[in-house]
Formats: structure tokens, sequence, C-alpha cells
């Protein structure tokens, strides 16, 4: 396994390893020569670093230049690899100031449910109605759902970790969730509690050896999510 391998083995969201893997390519092609002359002569890997902020900070977003470094120091650290991040910090864009997060507001929402389809309305009901992260659909299964009795629902969120959790759903939600379930047991799902509670969209044709096989459910990833939205 490779040094770079080793580290994006240790980090827990499969999204949060693509888009490290991807940080440290935009500063070298093949992310462990930067281990390799950082071991050698961390000088050289601290002016490959300054020439790469120096390049980015006036073509992108400082957002977007951060996140290299970010994933730079993650990387070198888990490697006991020290560089002089207070010079590298000075060098950096600073951040913009743009706009103010905020809830979105209930006519946002419906608007939002306007145009989405099942499983969206499902998705976004349920971001809507219990307050977690696009993070916290990853590995999400049929058996982390349990319906309560008032009618509400909750959810085990990042299930057999140490930051597991509850998070409850309103009737609305549960309700599109059903909706969205019934829909894949009329095209022949075989759902059990390890089925993902978000699946990939399937092929009606239900053609044998295609993309979107509706008898194989695979698991939506949160990037997948994100990018719908």
């Amino acid at each position: 396994m490779s040094p770079l391998e080793e580290y994006l083995a240790v980090i827990r969201a499969p999204a949060t390893r693509v888009v490290y893997k991807h940080c440290l390519k935009r500063i070298h092609p093949d992310p462990n020569e930067l281990l390799i002359m950082a071991q050698k002569d961390r000088k050289e890997l601290e002016k490959l670093v300054f020439q790469f902020i120096l390049r980015e900070r006036d073509r992108v977003s400082p957002t977007h230049t951060r996140q290299p470094i970010i994933a730079l120091r993650g990387f070198l650290n888990f490697h006991d690899v020290e560089l002089k991040w207070g010079k590298i910090r000075a060098a950096m864009p600073k951040a913009r100031f743009v706009a103010r997060d905020r809830a979105p507001k209930l006519t946002e929402i419906r608007e939002l449910l306007q145009f989405a389809d099942p499983r969206m309305r499902m998705i976004i009901l349920i971001l809507a109605s219990s307050g977690i992260r696009l993070g916290g659909f990853e590995g999400l299964k049929l058996g982390s759902l349990v319906n309560l009795d008032n009618g509400l629902a909750r959810l085990r969120i990042y299930e057999g970790s140490s930051e597991e959790y509850w998070a409850f759903i309103t009737p609305e939600a549960r309700s599109a969730i059903e909706q969205y379930l019934e829909m894949r047991r009329q095209i022949g799902e075989n759902l059990t509690p390890e089925s993902p509670l978000i699946r990939d969209k399937w092929n009606y044709d239900k053609r044998p050896f295609r993309a979107g096989d509706p008898s194989i459910p695979k698991e939506v990833v949160v990037g997948t999510i994100s990018h719908l939205i």
C-alpha cells in the first residue's frame, strides 16, 4: 500500500477521500512524490507549496486554494512530517465574505419540492426535518430507519462509529420514504434491512446486465446527492 493509500484508508467518509486525493493531485500529479520530497528536503516542498499558492490564489476562490493545503497538511502529519505552516498560512489568500448561511425558508422548500421526483422529495424532507448534514446519508440502510407510534420516525446516523446518533424526521418525511420504498417494491426490488435507503435510479425495462438493474440496488454517494440538489 502506498503512503497516499495508507492516509486515505484512515479517512472515514468516502466522499472526503475522493476530494482529498483530487486536491493533492492539484499540487503534484503523484502525491507520493510530495512525501518523498518532504523527507529529503522540506524547504524544496515548501517552495513548491508557495508556488502553488501564488499560481492559484488569483485564479480560483480562496476556499478552492485552501482545500489542497488542508489535504496536504493531513497527509504529511499522518506520516510525521512537519512544514512551517505559519509561513504557508501567511501566504494563503484571505477568505472573502460573500453571504450569510441560513436555513431555507418554508416557501423555498416548497418550491424545491415542486420540481422533485419521489427520491429527491424524500431527501429534501429528511434534510429539512432532521437537520443532518449530507454526510449523514452515508451508509444509511433500511435497518437504520425506525418508525414510531406517534407518526414520527428516527434514523441512526453514522451507525457503528463514535459519532453515531439518532435523528428524528416528521410524518411528512416518513410518508415520502414509504412512497419511495413502495415504488422500489413495485419494480421487483427485494427490500431488506441491509438495503440502501437511497439507491441509484433503475431501468424500467428490467433487461439484465444493464446499469440501473432494479434487482441490484447501489447506494447513492453523497456527491451525487449534492449535485442533484
